[in-house]
Protein backbone atom coordinates (compact mmCIF):
# COMPACT_ATOMS: atom_id res chain seq x y z
CA UNK A 1 0.00 0.00 0.00
CA UNK A 2 2.92 2.20 0.52
CA UNK A 3 4.00 1.77 -2.98
CA UNK A 4 0.50 2.85 -4.19
CA UNK A 5 0.20 6.11 -2.14
CA UNK A 6 4.23 6.99 -3.47
CA UNK A 7 2.59 6.41 -7.01
CA UNK A 8 -0.15 8.72 -6.82
CA UNK A 9 2.40 11.46 -5.10
CA UNK A 10 3.26 11.22 -8.92
CA UNK A 11 6.77 12.34 -7.99
CA UNK A 12 7.64 12.27 -11.47
CA UNK A 13 5.93 15.37 -12.18
CA UNK A 14 8.06 17.27 -9.66
CA UNK A 15 10.25 17.86 -12.23
CA UNK A 16 7.99 21.08 -13.68
CA UNK A 17 8.93 22.82 -9.90
CA UNK A 18 12.23 23.32 -11.38
CA UNK A 19 10.82 26.47 -13.28
CA UNK A 20 11.28 27.26 -9.86
CA UNK A 21 14.47 28.19 -10.33
CA UNK A 22 14.81 30.41 -12.78
CA UNK A 23 14.39 33.64 -11.08
CA UNK A 24 17.60 32.95 -9.50
CA UNK A 25 19.36 31.47 -12.50
CA UNK A 26 18.60 34.54 -14.74
CA UNK A 27 19.29 36.97 -11.71
CA UNK A 28 22.95 35.88 -11.65
CA UNK A 29 22.54 34.76 -7.87
CA UNK A 30 23.58 31.51 -7.88
CA UNK A 31 26.76 32.02 -6.15
CA UNK A 32 24.81 32.81 -2.95
CA UNK A 33 24.36 29.60 -0.69
CA UNK A 34 21.62 31.71 1.52
CA UNK A 35 19.75 32.29 -1.69
CA UNK A 36 19.88 28.38 -3.40
CA UNK A 37 19.03 27.58 -0.17
CA UNK A 38 15.42 29.62 -0.02
CA UNK A 39 14.87 28.50 -3.78
CA UNK A 40 15.42 25.30 -3.11
CA UNK A 41 13.13 25.16 0.23
CA UNK A 42 10.03 26.97 -2.54
CA UNK A 43 10.64 24.33 -4.72
CA UNK A 44 10.49 21.78 -1.90
CA UNK A 45 7.21 23.34 -0.94
CA UNK A 46 5.68 22.97 -4.55
CA UNK A 47 6.37 19.59 -4.67
CA UNK A 48 4.22 19.22 -1.51
CA UNK A 49 1.50 20.94 -2.53
CA UNK A 50 1.47 19.48 -6.08
CA UNK A 51 1.23 15.98 -4.88
CA UNK A 52 -1.59 17.44 -2.64
CA UNK A 53 -3.07 18.85 -5.67
CA UNK A 54 -2.56 15.65 -8.15
CA UNK A 55 -3.99 13.44 -5.11
CA UNK A 56 -7.51 15.87 -5.06
CA UNK A 57 -7.55 15.77 -9.08
CA UNK A 58 -7.26 11.92 -9.05
CA UNK A 59 -10.06 11.52 -6.33
CA UNK A 60 -12.63 13.82 -8.28
CA UNK A 61 -11.90 12.63 -11.84
CA UNK A 62 -11.26 8.51 -10.48
CA UNK A 63 -14.45 7.46 -12.04
CA UNK A 64 -13.97 9.19 -15.30
CA UNK A 65 -10.23 7.61 -15.31
CA UNK A 66 -11.39 4.25 -15.06
CA UNK A 67 -12.57 5.03 -19.14
CA UNK A 68 -8.40 6.10 -19.82
CA UNK A 69 -6.13 3.05 -20.81
CA UNK A 70 -3.54 4.63 -18.62
CA UNK A 71 -5.11 6.54 -16.11
CA UNK A 72 -7.53 3.71 -14.82
CA UNK A 73 -4.24 1.83 -13.69
CA UNK A 74 -3.65 4.95 -11.26
CA UNK A 75 -4.07 3.21 -7.51
CA UNK A 76 -6.90 5.94 -7.08
CA UNK A 77 -8.82 5.08 -9.66
CA UNK A 78 -7.89 1.26 -9.49
CA UNK A 79 -9.36 1.61 -5.61
CA UNK A 80 -6.12 -0.07 -4.57
CA UNK A 81 -5.84 2.63 -1.75
CA UNK A 82 -8.60 4.20 1.27
CA UNK A 83 -9.81 6.82 -0.34
CA UNK A 84 -10.56 8.69 2.95
CA UNK A 85 -7.15 8.30 3.65
CA UNK A 86 -5.94 9.80 -0.01
CA UNK A 87 -8.45 12.86 1.21
CA UNK A 88 -6.74 13.33 4.69
CA UNK A 89 -3.35 13.06 3.23
CA UNK A 90 -4.15 15.43 -0.18
CA UNK A 91 -5.58 18.27 2.54
CA UNK A 92 -2.38 17.60 4.98
CA UNK A 93 0.21 18.18 1.77
CA UNK A 94 -1.88 21.09 1.22
CA UNK A 95 -2.17 22.60 4.64
CA UNK A 96 1.02 21.98 5.54
CA UNK A 97 2.86 23.21 2.56
CA UNK A 98 0.35 26.42 2.87
CA UNK A 99 1.74 27.14 6.62
CA UNK A 100 5.64 26.10 5.52
CA UNK A 101 5.81 28.88 2.71
CA UNK A 102 3.45 31.45 5.24
CA UNK A 103 6.40 30.78 8.14
CA UNK A 104 9.56 31.41 5.45
CA UNK A 105 7.99 34.21 4.08
CA UNK A 106 4.47 35.63 3.91
CA UNK A 107 4.44 36.74 0.14
CA UNK A 108 5.72 32.85 -0.24
CA UNK A 109 2.81 32.06 1.14
CA UNK A 110 0.05 34.42 -0.68
CA UNK A 111 2.07 32.68 -3.97
CA UNK A 112 1.16 29.34 -2.79
CA UNK A 113 -2.38 29.97 -2.06
CA UNK A 114 -2.76 31.49 -5.16
CA UNK A 115 -1.23 28.44 -6.88
CA UNK A 116 -3.93 26.31 -4.42
CA UNK A 117 -6.93 28.25 -5.54
CA UNK A 118 -6.59 27.99 -9.28
CA UNK A 119 -5.87 24.15 -8.84
CA UNK A 120 -9.20 24.27 -6.76
CA UNK A 121 -11.02 25.80 -9.74
CA UNK A 122 -9.46 23.82 -12.49
CA UNK A 123 -10.43 21.13 -10.32
CA UNK A 124 -14.09 22.16 -9.84
CA UNK A 125 -14.75 24.03 -12.57
CA UNK A 126 -12.14 25.58 -15.35
CA UNK A 127 -11.64 21.58 -16.63
CA UNK A 128 -14.57 21.93 -18.30
CA UNK A 129 -14.03 24.78 -20.27
CA UNK A 130 -12.43 24.61 -23.51
CA UNK A 131 -9.07 26.95 -23.62
CA UNK A 132 -9.13 28.13 -20.42
CA UNK A 133 -8.57 24.46 -19.05
CA UNK A 134 -5.03 24.99 -20.87
CA UNK A 135 -4.60 28.21 -19.69
CA UNK A 136 -5.55 27.34 -16.36
CA UNK A 137 -2.54 24.80 -16.35
CA UNK A 138 -0.32 27.36 -17.94
CA UNK A 139 -0.29 29.89 -15.45
CA UNK A 140 0.48 27.30 -12.79
CA UNK A 141 4.06 27.82 -14.92
CA UNK A 142 3.63 31.40 -14.36
CA UNK A 143 3.04 31.16 -10.50
CA UNK A 144 6.10 29.04 -10.01
CA UNK A 145 8.28 32.06 -11.59
CA UNK A 146 6.43 34.18 -9.05
CA UNK A 147 7.59 31.70 -6.00
CA UNK A 148 10.96 31.51 -7.58
CA UNK A 149 10.94 35.13 -7.96
CA UNK A 150 9.88 36.06 -4.12
CA UNK A 151 12.42 33.37 -2.25
CA UNK A 152 15.16 34.60 -3.63
CA UNK A 153 13.81 38.61 -3.81
CA UNK A 154 13.93 39.70 -7.28
CA UNK A 155 11.66 40.97 -9.90
CA UNK A 156 10.77 38.69 -12.60
CA UNK A 157 11.14 39.91 -16.25
CA UNK A 158 8.23 40.26 -18.23
CA UNK A 159 9.32 38.74 -21.11
CA UNK A 160 10.52 35.70 -18.98
CA UNK A 161 7.18 35.39 -17.31
CA UNK A 162 5.76 35.46 -20.92
CA UNK A 163 7.80 32.44 -22.51
CA UNK A 164 6.75 30.46 -19.51
CA UNK A 165 2.83 31.20 -20.16
CA UNK A 166 2.89 30.57 -23.99
CA UNK A 167 5.16 27.50 -22.70
CA UNK A 168 2.91 26.14 -20.55
CA UNK A 169 0.01 26.93 -22.85
CA UNK A 170 1.65 24.78 -25.42
CA UNK A 171 2.43 22.08 -23.51
CA UNK A 172 -1.03 21.80 -22.18
CA UNK A 173 -2.78 21.98 -25.28
CA UNK A 174 0.02 19.13 -26.34
CA UNK A 175 -1.58 17.13 -23.50
CA UNK A 176 -5.23 17.22 -24.90
CA UNK A 177 -4.13 16.69 -28.09
CA UNK A 178 -2.75 13.66 -26.44
CA UNK A 179 -5.74 12.97 -25.11
CA UNK A 180 -7.40 12.86 -28.53
CA UNK A 181 -5.31 10.29 -29.80
CA UNK A 182 -5.00 8.18 -27.25
CA UNK A 183 -8.77 7.57 -26.23
CA UNK A 184 -10.86 8.61 -29.57
CA UNK A 185 -13.91 7.32 -29.25
CA UNK A 186 -14.12 7.23 -25.80
CA UNK A 187 -12.42 10.37 -25.47
CA UNK A 188 -15.88 12.40 -24.04
CA UNK A 189 -16.34 10.08 -21.54
CA UNK A 190 -13.19 10.81 -19.99
CA UNK A 191 -13.05 14.15 -20.26
CA UNK A 192 -16.35 16.03 -21.62
CA UNK A 193 -14.03 19.32 -22.79
CA UNK A 194 -12.38 17.23 -25.60
CA UNK A 195 -15.33 17.42 -27.22
CA UNK A 196 -14.23 21.45 -27.99
CA UNK A 197 -10.74 20.42 -29.13
CA UNK A 198 -9.75 18.49 -32.18
CA UNK A 199 -6.10 17.67 -33.45
CA UNK A 200 -6.35 20.32 -36.47
CA UNK A 201 -8.05 22.93 -33.86
CA UNK A 202 -4.99 22.11 -31.35
CA UNK A 203 -2.16 22.34 -33.79
CA UNK A 204 -3.62 25.64 -34.90
CA UNK A 205 -2.64 26.81 -31.05
CA UNK A 206 0.45 25.49 -31.09
CA UNK A 207 1.95 26.75 -34.21
CA UNK A 208 0.80 30.59 -32.84
CA UNK A 209 2.05 29.18 -29.18
CA UNK A 210 5.36 28.28 -30.63
CA UNK A 211 6.36 31.23 -32.79
CA UNK A 212 5.11 33.40 -29.87
CA UNK A 213 7.34 31.15 -26.73
CA UNK A 214 10.19 31.25 -29.42
CA UNK A 215 9.62 34.64 -30.03
CA UNK A 216 9.05 36.31 -26.18
CA UNK A 217 12.16 34.08 -25.15
CA UNK A 218 14.54 35.39 -27.87
CA UNK A 219 13.37 38.94 -26.92
CA UNK A 220 14.21 38.45 -23.45
CA UNK A 221 17.74 37.30 -24.72
CA UNK A 222 18.49 40.99 -26.44
CA UNK A 223 16.40 42.85 -23.61
CA UNK A 224 18.58 45.73 -21.82
CA UNK A 225 18.57 43.74 -18.81
CA UNK A 226 19.87 40.59 -20.09
CA UNK A 227 22.34 42.48 -22.17
CA UNK A 228 23.82 44.99 -19.44
CA UNK A 229 24.48 41.93 -17.68
CA UNK A 230 26.06 39.56 -20.02
CA UNK A 231 26.53 41.73 -23.34
CA UNK A 232 25.17 42.16 -26.46
CA UNK A 233 25.22 38.49 -28.11
CA UNK A 234 25.70 36.74 -24.96
CA UNK A 235 22.36 34.74 -24.62
CA UNK A 236 21.37 34.23 -28.24
CA UNK A 237 23.38 31.55 -28.09
CA UNK A 238 21.07 29.89 -25.86
CA UNK A 239 18.42 30.10 -28.04
CA UNK A 240 18.89 27.51 -30.09
CA UNK A 241 18.55 24.83 -27.43
CA UNK A 242 15.14 26.05 -26.72
CA UNK A 243 14.04 25.75 -30.90
CA UNK A 244 15.30 22.65 -31.07
CA UNK A 245 13.48 21.32 -27.61
CA UNK A 246 10.51 22.69 -28.86
CA UNK A 247 10.70 21.37 -32.00
CA UNK A 248 11.73 17.90 -30.74
CA UNK A 249 8.88 17.76 -28.64
CA UNK A 250 6.28 18.40 -31.44
CA UNK A 251 8.27 16.07 -33.90
CA UNK A 252 7.99 13.10 -31.71
CA UNK A 253 4.17 14.30 -31.26
CA UNK A 254 3.86 14.80 -34.71
CA UNK A 255 5.68 12.33 -36.51
CA UNK A 256 6.61 9.79 -34.12
CA UNK A 257 2.65 9.82 -33.01
CA UNK A 258 4.29 9.22 -29.38
CA UNK A 259 1.54 10.36 -26.85
CA UNK A 260 3.55 11.83 -24.33
CA UNK A 261 3.08 13.35 -21.03
CA UNK A 262 5.71 16.37 -21.24
CA UNK A 263 7.29 15.14 -17.80
CA UNK A 264 7.66 11.55 -19.29
CA UNK A 265 8.61 12.87 -22.88
CA UNK A 266 11.29 14.74 -21.25
CA UNK A 267 12.61 11.73 -19.17
CA UNK A 268 12.68 9.21 -22.12
CA UNK A 269 13.45 10.96 -25.06
CA UNK A 270 17.82 11.43 -24.91
CA UNK A 271 17.93 14.26 -27.46
CA UNK A 272 15.35 15.93 -25.42
CA UNK A 273 16.69 15.71 -22.13
CA UNK A 274 20.26 16.49 -23.77
CA UNK A 275 18.71 19.76 -25.78
CA UNK A 276 17.50 20.73 -21.78
CA UNK A 277 20.92 19.95 -19.71
CA UNK A 278 22.47 21.93 -22.98
CA UNK A 279 20.12 25.26 -22.55
CA UNK A 280 20.40 25.11 -19.05
CA UNK A 281 24.40 24.74 -19.08
CA UNK A 282 24.83 27.40 -21.67
CA UNK A 283 22.54 29.74 -19.64
CA UNK A 284 24.91 28.78 -16.50
CA UNK A 285 28.19 29.62 -18.67
CA UNK A 286 26.89 32.53 -20.29
CA UNK A 287 26.11 34.29 -16.53
CA UNK A 288 28.47 32.65 -14.80
CA UNK A 289 31.96 33.33 -16.68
Amino acid sequence: MIAAFLDSLRVRQWLKNVVIMAPLIFSAKMTDPALIADALFAVGIFCMASSGVYLMNDLLDRRVDRFHPMKRNRPIAAEKIPLRQVWVLSAALMAAAEALAYRQDPRLGGVLLVYLAMNAAYSAVLKKQVILDAMTISGGFVVRVWAGAVAVNVIPSHWLQLSMFFLGLFLGLSKRRQELAVLHSSALRHRKVLSDYSPAFIDQLTAILTASAILCYALYCVSPEVTSRVGQFGFIYTVPFVVYGIFRYLYLMHIQKKALDPTDAVLSDPPLLLALLLWIGSVILTLYR
